[in-house]
């Protein structure tokens, strides 16, 4: 849909036809568009075209630049808002960045940071999550079960996935297993995984997690490929696309 308003009003701008020859003047040409705009006065052109703003101010969140956040950049973006806010989020989502020269700079922005830039957007909080991961999974899984939407089962699951090839020793293994959990299934099968396939750690935890666990050990152990698919396989890749940055 947005595809169409924007290819119907781009259409409009150039219907009139010129004479042979005529170069029309500076201000009419849709600069902001013909080239990557980088500021949000790059869009200021298309005032009286709103969905063109907002398609010309997704762009400028896409580029990852400057201090505005997501409300000040994308407040006024229209039907675009969504995508626009998607696209400020994880432009922004790197941990920091090297200079010409070498020189690391830590991101600006927090994790909890992008999430609110994401707004209601699903694929964006998964994204953020995904490629911001805590260093603790016990919280990563609160993040996930707090901001993943409808993704925040397999938001949890990637954690667990990463969590376990990381190769947890008996005493990490029992600190996660005795925390609160909004996923204890879950967090079950993947301790049968050190138990069955590493030989590290028992099925431990209040039962909720406990009896999936010592289930899931008696599957893996009458599946034979199942711990060489799961080491062959290798960890969830991270996100390599930016949801939101494209006409949809």
């Amino acid at each position: 849909m947005q595809a169409a308003i924007l290819s119907g009003t781009l259409a409009a701008l150039t219907a009139c036809v010129m004479p042979e020859n005529h170069t029309p003047p500076e201000e009419q040409v849709p600069t902001a568009l013909a080239g990557p705009p980088r500021r949000t006065t790059d869009c200021a052109a298309y005032k009286d075209l709103p969905d063109v703003r907002g398609y010309c101010l997704m762009k400028v969140a896409a580029t990852g630049q400057g201090p505005e956040g997501a409300k000040e950049v994308c407040g006024d973006a229209g039907i675009w808002e969504s995508d626009c806010r998607s696209a400020w989020s994880t432009s922004r989502a790197r941990g920091g960045m090297t200079d010409r020269h070498g020189r690391w700079h830590p991101s600006p922005w927090t994790t909890v940071d992008l999430l609110t830039g994401c707004g209601e957007n699903d694929d964006c909080r998964f994204a953020i999550l995904d490629t911001r991961p805590h260093d603790d999974v016990v919280q990563q899984a609160r993040l996930c079960v707090e901001h993943g939407g409808k993704y925040r089962d397999d938001c949890v699951s990637h954690a667990l996935d990463r969590w376990m090839r990381t190769l947890p020793q008996p005493e990490e293994l029992q600190r996660v297993s005795a925390a609160p959990s909004d996923n204890p299934v879950e967090l079950g099968r993947y301790l049968a995984i050190s138990v069955a396939c590493l030989g590290v750690g028992e099925c431990s935890g209040p039962a909720t997690v406990r009896t999936p666990c010592e289930k899931s050990v008696a599957s893996i152990q009458a599946d034979a490929p199942f711990c060489e698919d799961w080491r062959t396989r290798g960890p969830t890749p991270l996100p390599t696309s930016q949801p939101g940055h494209g006409i949809r």
